[in-house]
């Protein structure tokens, strides 16, 4: 599955880059395999007004996030260069996974939200998080969770916790 991480020269905003990786995100869905809506969490303002402030504002994390097993990612930061898991790194999300009751199509926003996200990353190079001996195939699955980006550019305290994941190709 190919998402583009350029905007195309068509005007036409339903080609846009987003909006072309949405239409492919969703043609992976299945009833068994839906999309997962990530919503970022603010701390110093509500949501609606969080979700009108840039995403450089919070360290590039981003207000909504579509994601279902299957779609390709790119990492936003450096979590652990040595291991190779930098901004840009790519994966395969592999598994969704969330706590308790918590479940993508909840009424409360807030329990949307998942624990972690399973993503292989072919380039990650230290030891595995899980027992390969029992799951060989998650040798390099990679535990993601929701990272919290304080903001120092405005009056007041201003905070956002989201994934740091984006589409990738």
């Amino acid at each position: 599955m190919e998402f583009r991480k350029d905007r195309p020269e068509a005007s036409d905003e339903r080609d846009s880059c987003d909006a072309y990786n949405r239409r492919k995100l969703h043609s992976l869905a299945t009833d068994t395999q839906p999309i997962a809506k990530c919503n970022a969490s603010y701390c110093g303002v509500g949501l609606a007004e969080g979700s009108g402030y840039d995403d450089e504002l919070f360290n590039g994390l981003p207000h909504i996030l579509e994601l279902c097993e299957g779609a390709p990612v790119i990492y936003l930061h450096n979590l652990w260069v040595q291991a190779g898991l930098m901004n840009g790194t790519r994966g395969i999300v592999r598994a969704i996974v969330y706590r308790d009751a918590n479940r993508p199509d909840h009424a409360d926003a807030l329990r949307r939200l998942p624990a972690a996200v399973l993503v292989e990353c072919p380039t990650y190079a230290s030891e595995p998080f899980f027992d390969v001996e029992r799951f060989p195939e998650r040798q390099q699955w990679i535990p993601f969770s929701r990272e919290t980006s304080s903001s120092n550019q405005t009056a007041e305290c201003l905070a956002a916790s989201s994934l740091s994941l984006w589409h990738g190709r």
